[in-house]
């Protein structure tokens, strides 16, 4: 029995040796770890701030009546091109008794001077011609004859345009409100049959219409205080529209407000990035679009993925292949760095070979 027991310890024994043998050897042959590899690069760095904003017009202008009243007819509609002097809409003025009866007295009260002036005109006209008076005060007569069928004919104007809604007479008094310049119609705030407000020193007057020319826009958006120390005027930046996916626009900063204003807690300065609009990109005035601004720029330059530097005590680090998967960790200098890619100014050259880092 004794002998078959140790039989059985030596059996057991071996056979530990075996798996223990077994396990190192299947250890020894496990493939070995393979690192994945980054080489040095050349390519252009930018550092850039995104300001978000809109594209508007340049010039955009509220078109206001010069008289009360309600919109008769609107001859144009949002999006029709139009040309400086074009009809917009005509306003039929809603005839006020008192205005009526203000209007005739003072029409009556021109009648009387008008006739007064013509009556005196006549007796200096005989008189100059017998030499009784100087030719001066003649003069002097007929200039206050004119000045009095000014007054008649404006007054009458503006009776028959009280009373009818139109002015026949060729003068600044009109019905009919036009274009200031050219442009395209962007919006019809009234309606036919809405009343109007006129545009007078008591009154802003009611927007008939907004005129802007869209061959003419810019940029408009804002910066955060902490970020426009850094703008400087004819800056480089890129506009990308909203809803216009691929389209990116050129355009050069030309405008930093001096004066902030506070917004959900943060100053925020504006700013203007004037472009030329190019003919195939449909732009519209409101879109909502970002600008990147370059502030500074690296080009040509040997750059690693920053995610695969190592910083430590200030300084930064990579770990270059000297032979295959043999690495060594070397100092090197950085610059630029857009947040993806970083400029090595020393340390590294193009085509070097680094440890990938995830």
């Amino acid at each position: 029995m004794k002998k078959y027991r140790y039989l059985i310890l030596f059996g057991a024994l071996g056979l530990a040796f075996i798996l223990t043998m077994g396990m190192l050897i299947a250890k020894s042959r496990a493939p070995k770890v393979i690192h994945p590899l980054e080489t040095a690069a050349v390519r252009t760095i930018s550092e850039t701030l995104i300001a978000s904003g809109s594209i508007v017009p340049r010039k955009e202008i509220d078109i206001k009546s010069s008289l009360s009243g309600v919109a008769d007819e609107i001859f144009v509609h949002p999006g029709d091109k139009v040309e400086k002097g074009d009809k917009v809409m005509s306003v039929r003025v809603v005839p006020n008794s008192l205005d009526v009866n203000a209007t005739e007295a003072a029409l009556h009260k021109a009648e009387i001077r008008l006739a007064d002036a013509a009556a005196r005109l006549e007796r200096q006209k005989k008189q100059l011609a017998s030499r009784s008076i100087a030719e001066a005060v003649y003069q002097e007569t007929l200039n206050a004859w004119k000045l009095a069928l000014v007054d008649y004919q404006e007054i009458s104007d503006r009776k028959q345009l009280i009373q009818e809604g139109i002015s026949s007479g060729n003068r600044d008094i009109s019905n009919i409100i036009r274009a200031p310049i050219s442009g395209t119609i962007l919006d019809i705030p009234v309606k036919e049959g809405s009343p109007v407000q006129e545009n007078s020193g008591l009154s802003a007057g009611t927007t008939v219409a907004v005129l802007a020319d869209m061959t003419s826009l810019y940029f408009k958006g804002e910066i955060d205080e902490t970020e426009v120390g850094e703008l400087s005027k004819g800056m480089t930046a890129t506009l990308t529209v909203a809803a216009l996916d691929q389209a990116a626009i050129e355009g050069s900063l030309d405008f930093i407000s001096p004066r902030g204003y506070k917004n959900n807690g943060s100053v925020m300065f504006p700013i203007e990035i004037s472009f030329t609009p190019e003919l195939n990109i449909p732009l519209r005035a409101g879109y909502s679009a970002s600008a990147e601004i370059i502030l500074r720029r690296a080009e040509n330059v040997v750059s690693l993925p920053e995610r695969d530097l190592i910083y430590e005590n200030g300084k930064a680090y990579v770990e270059i292949q000297r032979k295959a998967q043999e690495f060594e960790k070397i100092e090197v200098n950085t610059g630029l760095s857009d947040g993806i890619h970083t400029e090595i100014q020393s340390g590294l050259s193009e085509g070097d070979t680094v440890k990938a880092r995830s």
